[in-house]
């Protein structure tokens, strides 16, 4: 008894010490990780404040020199539309036009001139003559962006272009009609002869995306045609990657509909249309209402679980938006480094206190593991080997060695054990008496199956031998019907009769029904069929033997047989066809 007392007593201090030294180091712990974290938020704050400016500031700038990059482009527009429209009095000599194999007429010098396949001949030489001055000109425009890729004159059925193609380049298909900057002149489309930008399409010859200008061009009230200047996205993006701060940011153009027109690589992938639709679903206001009002902005996404800091700015003068993005994780890389070095010093100051409780700890879980193993490690041992087995198929029970819940759990899982070493007896002899009713349901089977296949051959043979075909003389047969007819019979015979007639070429067939006691309405209707469809194939038809009782029921139906030729007997008519 005294000894049982002292032990409870060590227990209970070694208790209580690893208690008083984990609730320091709890305390402890607390106030050091309240402060790291305090200092981390702030930190992260000041940096993100920090970068948000500093991108802002950088879109902001960008913006203004790829505006006067875009308007660059615009005043190439204009200028080449403007001179194509002075008035002279020159008479511009016109090429001579070569036919390529494709059809297409075509001229190749300073510039190439294309001619779609027939066309309106006076109106294309008219367009030729017209942009003739553009010859020598096009060539010499001074091209001071380097993303201009393009500069072209389109009409309905011309196109005089710069730098030079092959009347071959073009799909086979093109029209000048179809080009992007042309439809987008048109005047139902621009009424106010406006200059404008298409949206992205692809290049004349299908090997690149471009965006384009359009300057419509018109003789007073009269639409001509569009002066195009075409912008490779490939080298927008080029031209963008020069704009990034480091690896992991992105650069990309936009409109302020919303559509990406150039992206740097870190951003491929969907990133930018991602970045859209999440400021698209946001109460207040979002990147597109901003650069549709002309506004600039800063605002912060979450993608897939990473952030972004995204600023935006309008370029003036056309509908776009330039914006960088760059990721928070990098942004906040300084801080994380700071909360490292704090965590270091938090975990040097909490050493003391944790090799404190961790001695404690150690001595208490030393005293309570003897306990426990002796008094509930080994049943529980012994009961998880003992599940394993029963997961093998062994129901042996186990050794039940206390009184207490231990053993009562082992007495229960002996139980367990008991009645499922009944149920497997039990499913064992349901399943041996299953497999034997299965084994006899097949044999049944076979049997019926048997059955049916010669019950069949006996329905065939019967219908054969029911309705025979007869040759008697060339090109004549004999069906002698006996017995009552009903209409699935007539029906079968009918199927057998027209193959023969069709195979052997008959020109008269005798329906011999002497042997028919009975016929209801639908064999008479049925039989009437036979014979319209016999002397559909060609063949003439005779009904021999019409008993009293047979004429009385096709009268009693109204079965109309005033077509029908008819004979008393099988020799009789034969005899007649023999005269015949």
């Amino acid at each position: 008894m005294l000894h049982s007392l002292r032990r409870q007593v060590i227990v209970i201090l070694l208790l209580g010490t690893s208690l008083l030294a984990l609730l320091n180091l709890a305390i402890n712990a607390r106030g050091l990780v309240a402060v790291r974290n305090q200092a981390t938020n702030d930190s992260t704050a000041a940096l993100q404040a920090q970068a948000e400016q500093y991108l802002l500031r950088i879109a902001q700038s960008h913006a203004a020199s790829t505006g006067q990059t875009v308007r660059g482009v615009q005043q190439l527009a204009v200028t080449t539309r403007t001179y194509l429209q002075q008035p002279t009095n020159q008479i511009p000599n016109l090429p001579e036009l070569n036919v390529a194999r494709n059809g297409r007429q075509y001229a190749s010098g300073a510039t190439t001139v294309l001619v779609i396949a027939n066309p309106d001949q006076t109106q294309a030489l008219a367009d030729i003559r017209y942009s003739q001055r553009l010859e020598d000109v096009l060539p010499s425009l001074q091209i001071s962006v380097p993303e201009i890729v393009r500069i072209s004159y389109l009409t309905a059925n011309t196109l005089r272009t710069y730098p030079n193609m092959t009347p071959n380049d073009p799909p086979a298909d093109w029209l000048p009609s179809q080009e992007a900057a042309y439809q987008a002149s048109l005047p139902e489309n621009n009424p106010s002869r406006a200059l404008v930008w298409t949206e992205v399409h692809q290049s004349i010859d299908q090997s690149q995306a471009l965006i384009s200008v359009a300057a419509p061009v018109y003789a007073n009230a009269d639409f001509l045609g569009t002066v195009s200047v075409d912008v490779s996205l490939d080298r927008l993006s080029f031209y963008l990657k020069g704009l990034i701060i480091d690896q992991s940011s992105f650069a990309f153009l936009i409109t302020r509909n919303g559509e990406v027109v150039a992206v740097t690589e870190a951003g491929q992938g969907g990133i930018v249309q991602q970045i859209l639709t999440n400021q698209a679903n946001m109460p207040s206001s979002s990147m597109i209402s901003d650069l549709q009002a002309g506004r600039d902005g800063v605002t912060t996404v979450r993608l897939s679980g990473r952030g972004y800091v995204v600023a935006y700015a309008a370029i003036s003068g056309i509908p776009w938006g330039l914006g960088l993005a760059s990721p928070l994780d990098e942004i906040t890389a300084r801080t994380t480094e700071t909360a490292n070095q704090i965590a270091t010093i938090t975990n040097q100051s909490l050493g003391l206190s944790i090799g404190l409780a961790l001695i404690a700890v150690i001595l208490f879980g030393f005293g309570m593991a003897l306990i426990l193993r002796r008094q509930f490690l080994k049943p529980l041992t012994g009961l998880i080997g003992a599940t394993n087995r029963v997961a093998d198929g062994d129901l042996q029970p186990i050794e039940v060695e206390s009184n207490n819940e231990l053993g009562q759990l082992a007495s229960s899982f002996n139980s367990m054990t008991a009645a499922l070493q009944v149920s497997r007896q039990e499913t064992e002899a349901k399943e041996a008496a299953r497999e034997a009713a299965m084994q006899r349901l097949s044999e049944v089977v076979v049997n019926l199956e048997h059955s049916l296949a010669e019950r069949q051959q006996l329905s065939q043979l019967l219908r054969d031998v029911a309705s025979p075909v007869i040759p008697i003389l060339k090109g004549v047969l004999v069906m002698p019907l006996i017995g009552s007819l009903d209409g699935e019979r007539v029906q079968q015979a009918t199927s057998i009769l027209l193959t023969r007639v069709e195979r052997e070429r008959a020109r008269k067939v005798l329906i011999d029904i002497t042997g028919v006691p009975m016929m209801d309405e639908q064999a008479a209707q049925a039989l009437l069929t036979m014979m319209n469809g016999l002397r559909l194939l060609g063949a003439s038809v005779i009904l021999v033997g019409v008993a009293p009782e047979v004429a009385q029921i096709l009268t009693t139906l109204s079965v109309d047989l005033s077509s029908v030729q008819t004979s008393a007997d099988l020799r009789t008519a034969v005899a007649q066809l023999s005269r015949s």
